[in-house]
């Protein structure tokens, strides 16, 4: 895994950058602040920018993690019950520029409007309601590997995790497809656009918070959560594997891809490849600070199960959603600078 520390001259210069920001913003929400945050992430340290730009171009890792950001855990305040609450002002709003101004390194944030009711940056951390599921907001069960949205055609190229408390040491789990050896007759399987996967249960209607959509998108969102439910019934086939052959692009989420509708070949090249991620598994428990940035095309990822005490002290991540290009989900957004998928 690479990594990259903060140095003393560096924090003082990254702290001083986003006192900078949030005195002028008071959410990563604000459009004012969406408009200008590309061009301040110009102004972190060069040696970290670089930092991410390896880690973008050169593609020699899956994953990476920056340490070493403080994080007041009084001024956070407790781990919320739900991502469901105002976002006027933020406590979290020092940690949640510099995520975001990383993120503008690697490319665009991008949001989902059915996912936390299109908020740019959401909340990881355990819901009572849902601590059996297999959701972010889960715990009482493993959250299975798997590639972010991945099966959705705008699918993020980076994921990015920001640990604000993380008192049990929860393990992120992650794996790549480095190491394993697949035999030709099996990734030519894995190529072929076959494999229906279904959106995970944060897109669907089921999960959906009561209050609703923002109003401003309201109509929109409607018809996005009739689109979900719909390729839910209807998932699209879509290739596993694909890019360069000494490196190829991964694309898996076995927890919602039905393999009853694909031919024993297939299956057979599905559990081959998905037996090779378990072995490979990793776990990586964040400390408070700490950014874990996966690439998503190279990248799964998931959590070990923990006991949530539901106390205010619970895991408490921040997570952000990142792409290359921006323009190609440009017929599913309101407008150019919208960076809400709908």
């Amino acid at each position: 895994m690479h990594r990259y520390d903060i140095g003393r001259e560096d924090l003082t210069s990254i702290r001083s950058l986003v006192e900078s920001i949030s005195n002028k913003y008071s959410t990563t929400e604000d459009p004012g602040f969406l408009s200008v945050v590309t061009t301040y992430a110009h102004e972190l340290p060069r040696d970290l920018r670089e930092f991410l730009v390896a880690f973008r171009l050169a593609e020699t890792a899956a994953v990476c993690v920056i340490g070493g950001y403080p994080v007041d855990g009084r001024q956070i305040g407790p781990t919320p019950s739900h991502w469901a609450r105002p976002v006027e002002y933020s406590p979290t709003l020092d940690m949640d520029i510099f995520l975001f101004l990383c993120g503008c390194i690697l490319g665009e944030p991008i949001a989902w409007s059915t996912q936390q009711d299109g908020h740019l940056i959401h909340d990881v951390l355990p819901i009572r309601k849902h601590a059996g599921e297999q959701l972010d907001s889960g715990s009482r069960r493993p959250l299975s590997w798997r590639t972010a949205e991945a099966f959705h055609p705008l699918r993020p190229d980076y994921v990015a995790l920001a640990c604000l408390r993380n008192p049990g040491g929860v393990e992120t789990t992650y794996a790549s497809l480095d190491g394993i050896a697949l035999a030709s007759d099996v990734t030519d399987i894995l190529r072929l656009p076959i494999f229906p996967i279904r959106p995970d249960l944060a897109h669907l209607p089921y999960h959906r918070w009561p209050a609703g959509p923002q109003q401003r998108s309201a109509e929109l969102t409607e018809r996005c959560y009739e689109w979900m439910t719909e390729i839910d019934a209807r998932p699209p086939r879509v290739a596993v594997l694909s890019g360069a052959d000494d490196q190829p692009y991964l694309r898996i989420d076995p927890s919602y891809t039905d393999l009853t509708r694909v031919g024993e070949a297939a299956r057979n090249a599905f559990r081959q490849l998905s037996a090779g991620i378990d072995a490979s598994i990793r776990g990586y428990a964040l400390q408070a600070g700490e950014i874990l940035v996966l690439d998503n095309y190279r990248a799964v990822h998931g959590r070990r199960a923990f006991r949530a005490r539901f106390d205010g002290t619970d895991r408490w991540l921040r997570r952000l959603s990142v792409t290359r290009d921006l323009r190609k989900s440009r017929a599913r957004r309101v407008s150019a600078d919208s960076r809400v998928i709908y």
